[in-house]
């Protein structure tokens, strides 16, 4: 509902269809408060989100922040509004 906040852990790496992802996820964004993509990759010195899901999807996206270790895992309670 409007009050939830949607949580997704993934690298993002092109598995599917890009076309369904961002069809999911919009669908996703049109019930909730907002949504939050962790990804263990992002920290990693080489890594860049330029899968065609990732572009087709990060502008609905309201949060897309690191799941690398634990210290970045402490800082999802600071992303919920």
């Amino acid at each position: 509902n409007s009050k939830t906040t949607f949580i997704l852990m993934s690298d993002g790496w092109d598995t599917g269809s890009s076309e369904k992802l961002y069809y999911e996820l919009n669908r996703i964004k049109h019930s909730v408060k907002s949504i939050i993509w962790l990804n263990p990759l992002i920290g990693s010195e080489d890594y860049s989100p330029d899968t065609a899901s990732m572009r087709q999807v990060l502008p609905l996206v309201d949060v897309f922040a690191s799941a690398r270790d634990f210290e970045s895992l402490k800082k999802i309670p600071s992303y919920i509004n």
